[in-house]
């Protein structure tokens, strides 16, 4: 059975029937590919907490992977009058 078809019966188990997706779904790259397209390029992603730039001036940086291959960096940063602010990590 192909790994979509096995994916796709396994969607429609209850949650009493379900079970671990099978292995393949962890090692193929054409489900890498459609998780990056179609889970993590459409919505927002938690890159950190507030509680990870507790104090003005505080910052982390993030990566996000893209459906390219790539990752997308991102910080985040807790400006001085407190804000926390999101920015692509780029130089123009």
């Amino acid at each position: 059975m192909a790994i979509w078809d096995e994916l796709a019966e396994h969607a429609t188990l209850s949650v009493a029937q379900g079970r671990m997706l099978p292995a393949e779904s962890y090692r193929s790259g054409a489900v890498l590919r459609a998780e990056l397209t179609e889970l993590f390029g459409r919505d927002w992603l938690c890159v950190a907490r507030t509680a990870d730039v507790p104090a003005p001036g505080d910052y982390v940086v993030g990566e996000i992977p893209t459906a390219g291959g790539g990752v997308r960096s991102i910080v985040v940063i807790r400006g001085d009058d407190s804000v926390v602010r999101v920015f692509d990590n780029v130089c123009v």
